[in-house]
């Protein structure tokens, strides 16, 4: 009994050698009791290779365990991480008729949760008869872990319906699953629960720990419900919660609020709780900091961000944490946001001990998003030289701004190494190669953007799919483009609205000699969009509108352009060219009209459709009183293309004294007015006002050849 007792002792102090050394010293006595308190002794300090073994040991020496030893052992399996010493356990269990007993089951239920096993776990949960909180929340822990949330929430039903009260750590648990879950429905009913188990109580003046439930258990769980409602986007009813704490928050209380109005995009409601929480007295830690600058990160440059990044900044540098790794890494995006590059470049350079993989990648990340690409790419190669590897993050960063095809040549190289070594998960294999691919396209080269997308093959996914069909599409390459399609379809993989909107693109691009073709390839594609219930989406609507309007069909772009449900500029636009394409210059103005009474605020693209087709339908006054009303009526002032619209309309009416007039009006004067002014000299034999014209042109342009033609056309 002494020697059991000295062993135990020294198992709980943790001289496991001492132990030992007691044990071996006199074997022959030792029984049950003596194994298990040397094999819980190993277990309890993380030793689960030497509790196993002695396991096995006891085993090999004749002694049988009893239920005390598998749970040890149980709880030794689970930290080895290793799925056959479970099974070796579980095994064991089975042999001496223990599986139904309640603390060694709930021991392999944590067990198997931890090898992520729900199938084993799940059939020894189903064979305890008077299931416990303990064996409840081990199987519900196990379902939110693996990420089984809907699960996990049936399973705290039924463990409710079952008449078992739940217990700290299984509130707590539900209030993790139902934070990952976003359900602000379920949040509620498990903060009702939390607050009907009287937990709360505890937290008030004068309460004392009661039963297994202390006062610092019940300020996790009121911190929890915080971080629930910030994680479910209830920053309303987490700010209600935090509130009611006012007498017994602590730092966690304070940085759970502040993250959860950071995560939800509230920067500045998050800076005046950060300011309440100094005047409170409380010191701000790591964390407040890193979830405030994360706040500042994601949130648009105004000047009262300029001021709160600043009140932030300089509560770090007084506290010496400039040069903290993770500080620095939330530092430098916040004040890029507010322009602030060379602090946060200084910053990098004074955190220079702790540099690493991410904090390279920020500063890349903050001159990238700046659109400042040679610096970018000048700290990316400076990595490199220093020795740190790329990852996936630092590629796409500099991904991002690059414009040079050399630089995407180095790029893709490191992608490559990166990929090949498995120092890249596949997810994230694919992002690089797609943004790889839209850096090339970016850069002007198909034929490189269409090496990587080949170079996929079965990798490629939705967004590779629609980068390449983009691409394609956006240098004018139709054919190509519409051929990367229907190959997508062939694949089995689904468009999305982009998808609709690029193909319907290089639809309208294609040339008149595969008119008819395209025009049956543009009705498949609506009859799939319609289908799929994209109709009714703004942009792929007025895709819809564009390409039946350019064939002539315009009954059917009024069927689209009525099933979107909210018409923007590019939908009418889409409408009013579509008319004007046709020269039925009445319908277009018709429709512009209609937009400006609909409160769809006019761009200067869709002016010059409407100048455009009134010129040519002739309408010379009602042309002349829409360009005057540009900056009285519509507060736009016009550009070369409207001057060039009614220059142009002028000019061939005959009206050169006006088209002149107009043009000296204009800020600057392009080749392709004069020629219009030049043309109208010609055409209507006014050779005084051409040859001035043209001799102008020629003084200012000598190497001007068609300035010549048009001056001896005046005087053919």
């Amino acid at each position: 009994m002494l020697g059991n007792a000295l062993v135990n002792m020294y198992g709980k102090c943790g001289t496991l050698e001492e132990a030992l050394n007691l044990f071996q010293a006199t074997a022959h006595r030792w029984d049950v009791i003596s194994w298990s308190c040397l094999i819980a002794g190993n277990s309890r300090n993380g030793d689960s290779r030497a509790a196993l073994s002695l396991l096995r040991s006891m085993l090999l020496h004749g002694v049988p365990p009893n239920k005390i030893t598998l749970i040890s052992a149980a709880t030794a399996a689970a930290h080895s991480k290793i799925p056959a010493e479970g099974e070796f356990v579980h095994d064991l269990a089975l042999q001496g008729g223990w599986i139904r007993d309640l603390a060694l089951s709930s021991a392999l239920l944590n067990m198997y949760g931890k090898y992520g096993l729900l199938d084993r776990m799940e059939a020894i949960f189903e064979q305890i008869e008077e299931r416990n909180p303990i064996s409840w929340t081990a199987v519900i822990a196990a379902n939110t872990k693996s990420g089984d949330l809907p699960r996990a929430l049936e399973l705290f039903s039924a463990m409710l319906l079952d008449g078992v009260l739940p217990d700290a750590v299984a509130l707590l648990t539900m209030a993790n699953a139902c934070s990952r879950m976003g359900s602000i429905q379920a949040a509620r009913r498990i903060h009702r629960l939390i607050e009907e188990s009287g937990f709360l109580l505890l937290l008030e003046a004068g309460s004392s720990p009661t039963g297994s439930f202390d006062r610092s258990r019940a300020l996790m769980l009121a911190n929890a419900i915080i971080d629930m409602y910030g994680e479910c986007g209830s920053t309303s009813c987490a700010r209600a919660a935090f509130d009611s704490m006012a007498m017994i928050r602590d730092d966690v209380s304070w940085n759970s609020m502040i993250g959860a109005l950071a995560r939800n995009g509230e920067a500045i409601k998050a800076t005046v709780i950060f300011h309440r929480m100094l005047l409170d007295g409380i010191h701000p830690t790591k964390v407040t900091f890193l979830e405030i600058l994360h706040a500042f990160s994601q949130s648009h440059s105004s000047l009262t961000a300029h001021r709160l990044i600043e009140l932030v900044h300089g509560q770090i540098q007084s506290r010496g944490l400039e040069c903290d790794a993770l500080i620095a890494a939330g530092l430098i995006p916040a004040l890029a946001r507010i322009n602030r590059l060379e602090e946060a470049t200084r910053i990098f350079h004074g955190a220079r001990d702790c540099h690493d993989v991410v904090l390279w990648t920020t500063i890349i990340a903050a001159y990238a998003q700046k659109d400042r690409p040679r610096e970018a790419m000048a700290f990316f190669r400076r990595m490199l030289l220093e020795g740190f590897l790329a990852n996936g993050y630092s590629i796409v960063a500099v991904l991002e701004s690059c414009c040079s095809i050399a630089d995407g040549i180095l790029l893709e190289s490191c992608a490559r190494e990166m990929i090949s070594r498995g120092r890249s998960s596949l997810p994230m294999a694919v992002i690089v190669e797609n943004s790889l691919l839209s850096m090339f396209s970016r850069c002007g080269s198909i034929e490189d953007a269409s090496r990587i997308f080949s170079g996929m093959d079965e990798r490629q996914d939705t967004v590779s799919w629609n980068s390449m069909i983009v691409a394609l599409s956006q240098h004018d390459r139709p054919g190509e483009a519409l051929a990367i399609y229907r190959k997508m379809l062939l694949h089995g993989v689904r468009p999305e609205k982009i998808t609709f909107v690029a193909a319907l693109d290089a639809c309208s691009k294609s040339s008149d000699a595969s008119a008819s073709a395209n025009r049956a390839a543009s009705l498949e594609i609506c009859a799939l969009i319609l289908e799929a219930g994209h109709g009714s989406d703004t942009a792929v609507g007025a895709a819809m509108v564009a390409i039946h309007g350019k064939h002539g069909e315009f009954d059917r772009a009024m069927e689209c352009m009525d099933g979107i449900h909210k018409k923007d500029i590019f939908a009418w636009s889409a409408m009013v060219s579509a008319y004007a394409q046709h020269e039925r210059c009445v319908e277009a103005i018709a429709f512009f009209r209609e937009m400006v009474l609909d409160g769809v605020e006019a761009n200067d693209v869709i002016f010059v459709t409407v100048l455009s087709a009134l010129g040519h339908a002739g309408s010379i006054e009602e042309c002349c009183r829409y360009f005057g009303g540009l900056e009285v009526e519509f507060g736009m002032r016009p550009s070369l293309p409207h001057y060039g619209c009614v220059i142009d309309m002028l000019s061939r009416a005959g009206h050169l004294a006006e088209a002149v007039s107009v043009m000296e009006q204009m800020p600057s004067q392009d080749r392709v007015t004069w020629m219009s002014v030049l043309g109208g000299c010609r055409l209507y034999g006014d050779p005084q006002q051409g040859n001035k014209m043209a001799r102008t042109l020629i003084g200012s342009n000598p190497d001007n050849a068609s300035a010549y033609v048009a001056l001896t056309n005046i005087y053919r």
